[in-house]
């Protein structure tokens, strides 16, 4: 396993900045996101001298990722900007792009299939624009979202049907949302292509550090082993400043 920074922390920087950064910081690699950290996609992303400017950096640095976190289950923007992503992505030769949905806003049965369903439409359109340009895309379930466990995530896999949709596993979300977690990243096996890494206290979907919280991470990080996961995990924390936990945290990981 190797260990990411996400340009989503650094967005104060432009994108070649923030991965000479993450380089300094100690990172292995880093998970480019297309939004910043308040989640607003970032025009400067599909900007050609910005893509131009990152695939110098991609000979200095692995980049393992493009992650496009946001809500294309009710925005057809946000769809669009997603599939628009793919050529940015295969531009600098990465294979792998993450999605996770929409928070759930159904109050009923009802409602909640219909969400279910739109949500697998839009996740089957993505995985058809996604085979056009030989992209993995790497869904993560998240607390109160229309996909909200391993069991949803499984559920998705299978109503899909997809050869290029795998996941993205967000360690302290398998936590907070999954009764047995090592059960569940092991129902997982060979469909996991990159993760995120934090830690969690119970019952409080708050990314901390990883040497902070309830979390025995190095149990998961066993588990992944076990199940033979050898790719990569991004620190994923959002109310810190990252470039000044990012040493201590990356010390704590590696020492696992």
């Amino acid at each position: 396993m190797y260990y990411l920074a996400r340009t989503q922390m650094l967005s104060d920087y432009s994108y070649p900045e923030s991965l000479q950064l993450a380089s300094r910081l100690g990172f292995d690699g880093a998970e480019i996101s297309f939004s910043d950290k308040d989640f607003n996609i970032r025009s400067s992303f599909f900007d050609k001298e910005v893509i131009s400017a990152m695939k110098n950096e991609v000979t200095k640095m692995k980049i393992a990722s493009v992650s496009c976190h946001s809500d294309y289950v009710n925005s057809d923007k946000n769809l669009e900007m997603i599939i628009k992503s793919f050529s940015v992505a295969r531009e600098l030769g990465i294979d792998i792009v993450i999605i996770n949905g929409a928070v759930s806003k159904a109050e009923n049965k009802k409602e909640k299939k219909k969400e279910w369903q739109k949500m697998i439409s839009r996740t089957s359109h993505l995985c058809q624009e996604a085979e056009k340009y030989n992209i993995r895309l790497a869904k993560e379930f998240e607390p109160n979202f229309i996909t909200s466990s391993t069991e949803d995530l499984l559920k998705v896999f299978a109503e899909v049907n997809s050869p290029n949709l795998f996941a993205n596993i967000d360690l302290g979300h398998v936590f907070l949302c999954d009764p047995r977690p090592m059960k569940a990243l092991e129902m997982l096996e060979g469909k996991i292509i990159h993760g995120h890494i934090e830690n969690m206290n119970k019952e409080k979907h708050d990314h901390l550090v990883p040497y902070k919280g309830d979390m025995d991470l190095q149990q998961y990080i066993n588990k992944l082993r076990a199940i033979e996961f050898d790719g990569p995990l991004a620190l994923d924390l959002y109310k810190y400043d990252y470039e000044e936990v990012s040493k201590k945290s990356l010390e704590y990981l590696k020492n696992l």
